[in-house]
């Protein structure tokens, strides 16, 4: 419900934290993400190694967005997710 809830925005980008695999299939199966939207990463989530949840954007497909991870100087394999778009 809250993917549909962002939806009726009509967003450009939705970020999602804590997403689960599980999740992401949920998201997938959306008919209007399949329609508007693409997942970044494509992969999925942008996680640290051996961790079951992470980070996603949904973007809107008329965006070409430029994916950045950046791994944190953090004990727990943080990593930060950002989205960089031309003019």
């Amino acid at each position: 419900a809250l993917i549909e809830h962002c939806l009726r925005f009509d967003p450009h980008v939705i970020a999602i934290q804590e997403v689960s695999l599980e999740f992401i299939k949920h998201i997938k199966a959306i008919l209007a993400v399949q329609r508007s939207y693409r997942l970044c990463p494509e992969k999925g989530f942008s996680s640290s190694a051996g961790c079951w949840y992470g980070v996603c954007f949904l973007v809107h497909l008329s965006l070409k967005p430029k994916i950045i991870e950046t791994t944190l100087p953090s004990s727990m394999g943080r990593m930060l997710l950002s989205l960089q778009f031309e003019n």
